[in-house]
């Protein structure tokens, strides 16, 4: 092999890598760089979300979703129509949180104002999979696989109702219907 050939690949290798990856110098990212520090805490009863929504008598539409999900992004519109509908009910809240590793990709997308849910992943990071198994009913040990786009609709610390996968109109309807009965 020529050296030009074997510098060519070696160079290749390396930025695949970093592509596939990432890096970080300084304030500078190049590929996927995940910062989010997913430490697993049991203590659900200390997070935002159990004093603010869950240990409450709300109804909490939950919205599991990520930047990179297509049918997340898709069905959000019709989310926002919903929230829209229920706007002055302050006895629902509209929440939701990304599975997104890269916070500053996530902080971007969450400033476009796309989503007009409150979204509840910063303040809870290092409680994310302890609040996804206890809203989804899951053991901890296969909650990391989780499906999205995911609607969950909890009330009194119950679940009532999972919706996985991208909504349709039918979803929404029954969705109304419930957000109507416990409302």
């Amino acid at each position: 092999m020529k050296k030009s050939n074997l510098i060519i690949l070696i160079i290749s290798i390396i930025v695949i890598s970093i592509f596939s990856f990432g890096i970080e110098i300084g304030n500078i990212r190049i590929g996927t760089v995940s910062d989010f520090n997913d430490t697993y805490h049991k203590d659900i009863e200390n997070t935002s979300f159990y004093k603010d929504y869950y240990n409450t008598d709300k109804l909490i539409v939950f919205n599991l979703w990520a930047t990179w999900c297509k049918p997340c992004i898709i069905e959000m519109p019709k989310l926002n129509t919903l929230k829209e509908k229920y706007k002055k009910n302050d006895k629902i809240a509209f929440l939701s949180m990304s599975l997104d590793n890269d916070s500053i990709k996530l902080q971007k997308f969450i400033n476009k104002k796309l989503f007009k849910f409150k979204d509840i992943t910063f303040e809870n990071i290092s409680h994310r999979d302890t609040i996804l198994a206890k809203i989804q009913n899951k053991n901890m040990s296969i909650i990391k696989s989780n499906t999205i786009p995911k609607t969950i609709l909890i009330k009194n610390k119950k679940t009532i109702k999972i919706f996985v996968g991208n909504l349709d109109d039918k979803d929404f309807n029954k969705i109304d219907s419930i957000i109507n009965v416990y409302k």
